[in-house]
């Protein structure tokens, strides 16, 4: 019984980083194109999502791609019905 205990930790800690590593890459990109207010929210957004999986033991690089794809059609929405354009956004699409 500890050693499962001991293995639970270890993938806790194991997703713990995973997941800080794929929020911090998503939320450096949208600081990059929308600013910060705008990857707050994102920030948010994306760990509502990953808050609301089942199972976060059995995550594959597909699942969080997955969380983070939701988090940034949300900030398309978002974004794009506001009409927010920026110049760092006209760059990177150039």
């Amino acid at each position: 019984m500890e050693q499962s205990r001991c293995v639970q930790g270890q993938c806790a800690l194991s997703l713990r980083r995973l997941a800080e590593r794929e929020l911090s890459a998503f939320m450096s990109a949208v600081t990059e194109l929308y600013g910060p207010e705008q990857a707050r929210i994102a920030a948010e957004d994306w760990i509502y999502r990953f808050e609301s999986t089942d199972e976060p033991f059995e995550f594959t690089t597909g699942e969080w791609r997955r969380i983070t794809i939701a988090a940034a059609s949300r900030l398309a929405t978002r974004v794009v019905g506001s009409g927010y354009k920026t110049t760092r956004l006209k760059q990177a699409l150039a």
